[in-house]
């Protein structure tokens, strides 16, 4: 019995071990490998597809069951199977599972194990790890946002974002206003986890004193408040219509000026003080708008000096179909080579029937001018000009006694190339010294190709625009190497032409330039400037004569808010009048820019040189510090120092300070500036404040006039009831129904109205059977009838909600186990008129209220439904009844799949077993009167430019013009752009339909005209740091004129204006 016990016991104590062999030999009986990578990298929301060998080494056939082990909400596609597995046998088991597209990115790991059929017995494993990459992905959509509101009404646009990425959001916005009313926003900053959304809430408060219909344009940055980048661009546009007041009056937009304050600077005790009238109007003298009257004055100062920046003046011009006559102190020409006059008393007529010119200028004063000239083709056209001289001068001379002939010619002989030639001589002269003549060639081509040339010769006896001179001017760019552009550059001037010793000078210049820059990219270039000039007096003795020749290299990067430029060169200047020795100088410059934010700009610049007495800019030292500020909305602050030739003992110090106020017709200027040196200290100052007041004056009675007459109605025809005391607005005019719902609005002019409800008064819960508001053409003579149908309002309401399926334990079917709520579901409720959209809450629900009666489109897109999801029925026609609510409820369910196993080939990393069809973006669905754009939104120019308002190289005021999209800056007057750009105030009144008001905003859009000698048309990839390097100017100045941020993307052909006019 004892050797019995002793042996059972033993046995007890190894069994174990048996029961671990036969684990570990069933272990290495089955060999799985796998037959993809063991680490991928995937994207949320894609299908990723593994493929595993299973093979049999033992000599039994298996029966086996696999087991998976996945993340939280990762979805298989092909399930677990139980499958048997032949002795020696090997079998390719597939595995397809769908990414969560709200999976956070980050590592994860796939565990695939087989098991004998009873689970219990594990046969081999094996694990996949899988990288989620991150994926930022926001979209928009308008929920709300008016087709029409009425100038002084406030108006609210409702975006919503959407995160559809896997990531944290968390997003900033700007908002910019065009025209430039007061916005708020709510919320300032919101923070979307994955798969959410929120509501952004845009309030406007548009001017009640707008006098004509504007786009109002909304353009929304959302930006990234991590990395500052803005990831989504959205533009709202809404019509904004000008209250009316029908009194029968035909009126013509005024606005009076009045100018107070004071100026003074050092050396003068007395301070200069005074007041200035300004009166400016524009506009129509009659109904047709066929005769135009532009009219502005400025008085000058009775008490005193007039101040610097308010020079008097005084502007008439008047325009019809058939002449224009002009007057005032505007600078006339009759042509470049002939006669240019300035000053008070000018007087131009001009008529102008189809294709010809004819006109004079200034008649009985002592020069005069005539002209004809006819357009034979689009591509060619041809001018004669007579200039009459002064028979009664004393002084004698060509210039004041003999007449002046010129022949113009205007040809295009390419496609984007103009040629203007232009001869021109004494009269009673035959020797060749009384002739003048002007060739002038411009054209562009492909990849940054432009080129142009300019001669210009006077002879000595020749007295018109020009004397005694020679001129020429050349200019070619191209793309030398790929990403090389390059620049060449040509003056030469000669005045004096036989060294008549009686003049002052005889000039002889030439000055040849070469600019080069390699960009590695859009925002970092390589920069070299080749500069070589030769200046001399060719009289004796001589002025001056010397020559001067600089180099420099520079490099050039833009930040997200900073741009930094830098220079280093060498140049030498030879005075061959002082020995003819040459000076060598070195010369080093840094720029930097900075912008913070929208209402902060930096400017820092330093220059280093040798400080050597030479006539070269770069030769001296300097070093400045520039920033402008806008402390309130309504207050600017600019601030600038600069201490020039730091080097020498005998610097100066530059300090200025320009504060501004505005705030509605009021404004406030102080404007100081001090120079300091050792011999002298300038000190200026100026305080100026201005009040506007807008006027509109009658001019006659209107005639061509109609009306519109109308019924409010409860109840659709069959049992309807007036409605009495109902508001009815038409374009800011309102009339009340009388006691049988009539109401009656005459002495309208004719055009497009739009005619609307008081909801107040009438009732929310009432809707008119027509879409509000209702538009009419009114036409001279009638009166528009309307019968308006007010109706209970309908409603819609539902949910979205999907199917979640379960694999039973007992089979390889599905059924359905539960039905879960799908929030952040895109819901469109649409008419064919009227589109709404809603995106469903947390519960899944969704309800359109307050809804017209009649046909509708109820529909939900699946953007948010799991992957290989559907909408039993995505889309359904509803007849809503007046006072009606449905219900529907929007269903997703799988979609069956046959999936086919290919015994016979190689599964490899790279197969894929299931294809996915594509899912249309939001930006792909929505075609409505809201525009988004994940990329820069083009601009002001390419807008205009497609409406057809902008025009390119065309004559006018006998020079050829090209008109360019300028946005105003605060601070900025009407005036003084007119001033910056040398363009009549008028002639920008006018071509910006300003009215007499003249009156702008910031961010204002206006179109200016730009002589084409002075417009550079964007070529494809251009930028502004290779436009500015052609030039030889600076991106900031670009900026300036051309009112763009160095992170604009250039158009195509869109025309830039140059410094140097």
């Amino acid at each position: 019995m004892k050797k019995f016990l002793c042996a059972l016991f033993l046995l007890s104590l190894a069994f174990p071990l048996v029961s671990y062999d036969i684990e570990a030999a069933g272990a290495q009986e089955f060999e799985l490998k796998l037959m993809s990578p063991t680490q991928i990298q995937v994207e949320p929301g894609k299908i990723l597809t593994l493929s595993m060998s299973v093979i049999n080494h033992s000599g039994l056939e298996q029966e086996l069951s696999e087991e998976l082990d996945l993340p939280s909400d990762w979805q298989v596609i092909i399930p677990t199977t139980a499958f048997k597995l032949g002795a020696y046998h090997q079998e390719v088991r597939l595995l397809s599972v769908v990414i969560p597209a709200t999976a956070a990115a980050g590592s994860y790991r796939i565990g695939y194990t087989i098991t004998g059929h009873d689970g219990q017995k594990r046969m081999a494993q094996t694990t996949v790890d899988v990288e989620v990459l991150s994926i930022s992905a926001l979209e928009s959509s308008v929920e709300e946002k008016p087709q029409v509101v009425m100038a002084g009404d406030e108006y609210r646009v409702q975006l919503r974002y959407l995160n559809r990425g896997n990531a944290q959001l968390e997003l900033g916005f700007e908002v910019k206003s065009i025209p430039d009313y007061p916005v708020r926003c709510a919320p300032v900053e919101m923070v979307l986890e994955p798969g959410a959304s929120q509501v952004l809430t845009i309030t406007v408060q548009t001017d009640e004193a707008l006098k004509q219909a504007v786009r109002h344009v909304i353009n929304v940055k959302a930006i990234d408040k991590k990395t500052s980048i803005v990831v989504r661009r959205d533009t709202v546009i809404t019509e904004v219509i000008p209250t009316m007041v029908g009194d029968g009056f035909h009126r013509i937009p005024t606005r009076t000026t009045m100018i107070t304050g004071a100026e003074g600077k050092t050396g003068h005790e007395a301070v200069n003080a005074g007041f200035q009238l300004g009166f400016f109007g524009s506009g129509s003298i009659d109904e047709t708008g066929k005769h135009q009257l532009d009219l502005s004055f400025l008085t000058p100062n009775p008490f005193g000096r007039n101040f610097n920046q308010n020079t008097p003046n005084f502007n008439l011009r008047y325009r019809s179909t058939f002449f224009d006559l002009t007057a005032g102190n505007r600078n006339m020409s009759l042509s470049a080579l002939t006669k240019r006059w300035s000053g008070y008393d000018n007087f131009k007529l001009d008529f102008h029937p189809a294709g010809h010119r004819l006109g004079l200028i200034n008649p009985g004063k002592a020069e005069t001018g005539f002209y004809y000239g006819y357009q034979f083709a689009a591509g060619l056209g041809i001018r004669a000009n007579y200039l009459q001289g002064d028979k009664a001068s004393t002084t004698g001379g060509l210039n004041a006694t003999n007449d002046l002939y010129s022949l113009q010619v205007d040809i295009k002989p390419l496609a984007n190339t103009t040629l203007n030639l232009e001869f021109a001589t004494m009269e009673g002269r035959t020797d060749g010294k009384s002739d003048a003549y002007r060739f002038y060639l411009r054209g562009i081509g492909k990849n940054s190709f432009y080129y142009s040339i300019d001669q210009t010769y006077a002879g000595p006896d020749y007295y018109g625009t020009y004397h005694d001179l020679e001129t020429t001017n050349g200019t070619l760019s191209f793309l030398l190497y790929k990403k090389l552009q390059t620049a060449l550059t040509f003056h030469r001037y000669r005045n004096n032409l036989e060294f008549d010793p009686t003049e002052e000078n005889a000039r002889d210049e030439r000055t040849y330039r070469a600019n080069l820059a390699y960009y590695f990219n859009p925002q970092t270039a390589l920069l070299l400037s080749i500069k070589d000039a030769q200046k001399k007096d060719r009289l004796v003795p001589a002025e001056y004569d010397y020559e001067e020749s600089l180099m420099k290299l520079g490099f050039q990067h833009q930040f997200p808010r900073w741009r930094v430029q830098a220079y280093t060169g060498v140049g030498a200047y030879r005075d061959h009048l002082g020995g003819g020795q040459a000076t060598n100088f070195k010369t080093h410059n840094l720029n930097l820019n900075y912008t913070p934010t929208a209402r902060q700009t930096y400017f820092f610049f330093i220059n280093t040189a040798d400080e050597k007495d030479v006539q070269l800019a770069e030769a001296n030292s300097a070093v400045g510090l520039k920033a402008n500020l806008q402390l309130l909305e309504k207050l600017d602050l600019s601030l600038e120092y600069q201490k020039r030739h730091f080097l020498r003992t005998t610097a100066h110090d530059y300090l200025a300070l320009d504060l501004t106020y505005h705030a509605n017709r009021f404004a406030l200027a102080l404007k100081t500036s001090q120079l300091e040196a050792d011999t002298y200290n300038n000190l200026r100052w100026s305080l100026l404040g201005s009040y506007q007041l807008p006027i509109e004056i009658p001019v006659s009675r209107r005639k061509e006039v109609g009306g519109i007459k109308g019924r409010v109605l409860s109840g659709e025809e069959a049992g309807a009831t007036a409605l009495p005391n109902i508001v009815v607005k038409v374009n800011g005019m309102t009339a009340i129904t009388d006691e049988a719902g009539e109401f009656t609005l005459s002495a309208i002019p004719p055009g497009k109205y739009w005619v609307s409800i008081d909801h107040v008064q009438a009732g929310l819960d009432l809707t008119s059977i027509k879409k509000m508001p209702l538009a009419v053409e009114v036409n001279k003579g009638e009166i528009v009838e309307l019968q308006i149908e007010l109706v209970p309002t309908a409603a819609v309401r539902g949910k979205t909600v999907v199917n979640i399926p379960e694999q039973k334990q007992d089979g390889d079917y599905l059924v359905v186990a539960s039905d879960r709520v799908l929030a952040n579901t895109l819901i469109e409720f649409s008419n064919g008129e009227e589109t709404f959209r809603q995106v469903t809450n947390s519960k899944g629900e969704f309800s359109f209220s307050q809804m017209r009666p009649g046909q509708w489109t109820l529909k939900a897109y699946d953007h948010s439904l799991p992957a290989h999801y559907y909408f039993e029925i995505a889309e359904t026609p509803l007849e809503l009844k007046p006072g009606e609510t449905r219900e529907f409820i929007f269903t997703a369910l799988p979609q069956k799949r046959t999936i086919q196993i290919v015994e016979e080939g190689s599964i490899g990393p790279g197969g894929s077993v299931v294809s996915t069809s594509r899912l249309l973006n939001l930006d792909e669905l929505f075609v409505v009167e809201y525009y988004a754009s994940t990329t820069p939104s083009g601009s002001a120019w390419s807008s205009l430019q497609q409406a057809g308002h902008l025009r390119q190289n065309y004559l006018d005021y006998d020079r050829y013009f090209t008109d360019i999209v300028y946005i105003v800056k605060k601070g900025e007057t009407l005036s003084g752009i007119a001033d910056k750009f040398q363009v009549p105030l008028e002639r920008l009144i006018n071509l910006n339909y300003l009215g007499t008001s003249g009156s702008v905003q910031a961010n204002a859009v206006l179109i200016i005209p730009i002589p084409v000698e002075f417009i550079h048309l964007v070529a494809e990839k251009e930028t502004l740091e290779t436009i500015a390097k052609k030039y030889g100017t600076t991106v900031e100045l670009l900026i300036d004129l051309n009112s763009i941020s160095g992170t604009d993307r250039l158009q195509s052909g869109q025309p830039l204006v140059l410094p140097g006019r």
